[in-house]
């Protein structure tokens, strides 16, 4: 089994300025069976459309299944730009994974796509605007159509890696900084992305 694991800095696994990364990936490595390979594909600052461009090549590698978490820097290019009478829905309109659900559906090997919904960070409690355009989005991400894909809402307070839900300490055990995650916080995404994945897998065995 083959799986495919691509996005932003948030799959990358980056940590710091100094270039440190701690890709969920690892972890999740550790918790699939051995018989499971994976690819990280995660480019820091990546937007939807330039994870989009890459992944056409990249299937070309007959992944059965394909790990997607991209939204985080869209939302960020598009803070302060809108009027306050805009609404959510709209501010966010242009962000759009119809191109990566068409490649995934005309893929004849992937059988599957797992994508996360865009994570609540320390940008969203200081900024309403900026927690609606996510909510907004995830809201579409949720509840688009389409065949082979799961949503993993990593929002879900039962998964404990919601940023409004979190205790200070488990913030600061998670969070590096107001966006990217921790070492522990990584494996922690991990075993959210396990939970949804390692079904996934046992079904196509």
């Amino acid at each position: 089994m083959k799986v495919l694991c691509i996005g932003d800095s948030l799959t990358a696994g980056y940590i710091d300025y100094d270039q440190d990364h701690a890709p969920y990936t690892d972890h999740l490595a550790r918790l699939l069976d051995h018989s499971v390979t994976i690819n990280n594909a995660g480019v820091d600052g990546e937007t939807v459309p330039e994870i989009e461009q890459r992944l056409g090549p990249l299937l070309q590698d007959h992944y059965d299944v394909v790990v997607l978490l991209g939204g985080t820097n869209d939302l960020g290019g598009i803070i302060g730009l809108h009027p306050s009478t805009e609404t959510a829905d709209t501010a966010v309109s242009h962000i759009s994974f119809a191109r990566i659900y068409s490649l995934i559906l005309g893929s004849q090997t992937t059988k599957a796509l797992i994508q996360l919904t865009v994570p609540f960070n320390a940008f969203d409690r200081m900024d309403s605007q900026s927690r609606e355009q996510k909510e907004a989005l995830n809201r579409r991400i949720q509840q688009t159509s389409c065949m082979k894909r799961t949503v993993l809402d990593i929002n879900d307070p039962a998964l404990g890696f919601n940023y409004f839900y979190m205790t200070d300490q488990a913030r600061d055990m998670y969070f590096q900084d107001s966006l990217h995650y921790t070492a522990k916080g990584y494996q922690h995404l991990a075993e959210c992305v396990f939970s949804v994945l390692n079904p996934i897998l046992e079904s196509l065995k």
